[in-house]
């Protein structure tokens, strides 16, 4: 993937797909909020975690809370951070996989603490 950020022509004729941007659509006392939530709320809840290619994989032990707590940051993140992806699958235990583009790996680890 391109790290140009705008749009353009190729010297052979193609048209460059913009990148989307690696930012998040809260305002910055929101974006304090959030990570606080993170911080209190999944962290604690967080049993092991792998790095990927492009992102992260979360591991928590199953129950009916901690499934909704994940369902709830899922839909909270998908709403500022559109250029994240997530798939929760339940098993013997939780798993979550937050993935995207170049440079989301560093903004998952950097910016949600994750």
């Amino acid at each position: 993937m391109s790290t140009h950020h705008g749009s353009g022509t190729e010297p052979d004729g193609t048209t460059q797909r913009e990148a989307p941007a690696l930012s998040c659509r809260l305002s910055p006392s929101d974006f304090r909020r959030r990570k606080a939530m993170i911080r209190a709320r999944i962290r604690p809840l967080i049993t092991g975690r792998e790095e990927l290619p492009n992102g992260i994989r979360l591991y928590a032990a199953r129950s009916e809370s901690v499934t909704s707590m994940f369902r709830q940051f899922i839909a909270m993140e998908e709403e500022c951070c559109s250029f994240l992806t997530f798939s929760l699958s339940l098993g013997h235990r939780i798993r979550l996989d937050i993935l995207g583009p170049e440079g989301a790996k560093a903004f998952i680890a950097e910016e949600l603490e994750l």
